[in-house]
């Protein structure tokens, strides 16, 4: 079966399809679009979300939000099946990743991207709506759900990774904050040690699966985002190159900004205050600025907002799914017998496995719970802004959080179970990290590995759990169908 969505409009127009699209008209960007976006991400099976006629921009000019906020949604850009939920979803991505055979994009001269082209005096970026999502941002944000292209400039890798873009009242500049230690960050600082300014593009607006395989851990270093997508959607992405970079762009963007990103050091901005994923207002921050070369734009252009909300949300996003199976799929690597992962929404996911994760283990030797935690608090998926990795028995579901808290109660003796690792990868929005810290450069942390297994040489005199057998759950199902048939119908309309 072809992958049904070629650009995020298609996308937007399967959820109306199915009436889970909402359109908003004359909505103010200050505030308004952030709050109303916050308030339906809180509502259970939110809808997709798209702002026309913003005030003070043209008609057309639009943004849409609370994409992927449904399981539904997020196994739809995946190409899963839309009736899993949970760890079944995880599990199902899991898989499907083992399985993707990497799909080289396509170069094309043309595409809706090229519709409309701003070079030289002509550039305003400030055409577009740009919104201030929170009460107490420091300004108006053009990229909250963007892909930001740049190439290594020795290897000639192209990472696509996604980082806050912030307007800054001129017409060829916008400033960008990417956090220490990420593909981007690392890249820019090579072209900066050499004297020059490093190439940049940054979509606005973009295929959804293309999103979310640049933001969300999918790809390692050296690994292609775009080879990625065309083995998920089954053909090759196509691209344009661009003329002031020469970086692949891809060609169905709604928005794409083309330009230099200026030294930090040469010119800067404060950027934010922010409300970011923990669910805290972070400061401001001294960022750099891009020197915009071209922009290109489709007809009536659609941005892709996703600002960080308060956790939790009634519904998973796609980030703790794709996360989640990320982390999973590089543990079971190290050791055997992973039975689940999950990055829980409650503490806050951004790209990120977040500040809480649940690992589930069939325990197959002394040991094997702690190794379980050390990978998952070491390896690289799961190694940048973590707090708490709770290793849980197989008997326990990874998603269910209130299981999660049980095992911790009764399986966790607090002097034997919980270890701290000092000075690991932190996140500069982390609301505990040190601003003298971070004022030297110090973005570390402390992370506690929670042992919630029960213990290894206790496994067969350990207490057993009060449960229906699967033998008087099988019987009491075929007696009394009708008491579950309208459970199971409640339980299916709330996802």
């Amino acid at each position: 079966m072809p992958f049904p969505f070629a650009d995020i409009r298609s996308f937007i127009a399967d959820a109306e399809k199915e009436g889970s699209l909402q359109n908003v008209n004359g909505a103010d960007p200050n505030l308004e679009i952030g709050g109303i976006t916050e308030m339906v991400a809180a509502k259970a099976n939110p809808s997709l979300l798209v702002f026309d006629k913003i005030m003070g921009y043209k008609p057309g000019f639009r943004i849409t939000t609370n994409l992927f906020n449904t399981q539904a949604r997020t196994a739809r850009v995946l190409g899963l099946n839309e009736n899993l939920r949970g760890i079944d979803l995880v599990k199902s991505w899991k898989q499907k990743m083992t399985q993707i055979s990497p799909i080289a994009p396509k170069e094309v001269s043309d595409g809706p991207v090229k519709e409309n082209i701003m070079d030289g005096d002509k550039i305003d970026v400030n055409i577009f709506p740009a919104a201030k999502w929170g009460y107490l941002d420091g300004g108006n944000f053009l990229g909250t759900g963007c892909s930001v292209i740049t190439r290594h400039p020795d290897s000639g890798w192209v990472n696509v990774g996604t980082y806050r873009v912030m307007t800054i009242g001129k017409k060829n500049e916008v400033s960008i904050n990417i956090a220490p230690g990420k593909h981007g960050d690392i890249i820019r600082k090579l072209y900066w040690e050499r004297g020059r300014n490093c190439p940049i593009a940054i979509c606005l607006g973009q295929e959804p699966s293309f999103f979310v395989a640049g933001g969300h851990f999918l790809t390692a270093a050296g690994e292609s985002v775009f080879n990625f997508t065309g083995g998920l959607q089954g053909r090759p992405v196509e691209y344009i190159v661009g003329e002031k970079t020469g970086l692949p762009i891809p060609a169905t963007a709604e928005i794409v900004i083309e330009g230099e990103l200026i030294p930090v050091e040469k010119k800067s901005v404060m950027d934010g205050p922010f409300g970011e994923w923990p669910g805290y207002i972070t400061p401001a921050k001294k960022v750099p600025i891009v020197d915009i070369k071209r922009i290109y734009y489709r007809n009536n252009p659609i941005i892709l907002g996703s600002p960080p909300l308060k956790p939790p949300m009634p519904e998973v996003l796609a980030v703790n799914v794709i996360t989640s199976a990320a982390l999973w799929r590089e543990i079971e690597q190290h050791m055997p017998d992973v039975k689940g992962v999950w990055c829980a929404n409650e503490g806050g996911t951004g790209g990120t496995p977040g500040f809480f994760v649940v690992v589930a283990i069939k325990q197959r030797y002394p040991g094997h719970a702690k190794q379980a935690g050390m990978a998952a608090a070491a390896c690289r998926a799961g190694a940048y802004a973590g707090r708490y990795v709770v290793v849980v028995d197989d008997d326990i579901d990874p998603s269910n959080l209130s299981d999660v808290v049980w095992s911790i109660a009764t399986r966790c003796d607090p002097l034997e179970g919980i270890d701290v690792i000092r000075d690991t990868w932190d996140s500069p929005v982390d609301p505990l990290l040190d601003p003298a810290k971070a004022e030297a450069g110090d973005f570390t942390t402390n992370r506690a590995i929670i042992n919630s297994c029960r213990p290894y040489h206790k496994l067969s005199s350990f207490p057993p759990v009060i449960k229906v057998t699967p033998e008087t759950r099988r019987k009491i199902l075929e007696k009394y169908p009708e008491i579950f048939k309208a459970e199971d119908k409640s339980m299916k309309s709330s996802n």
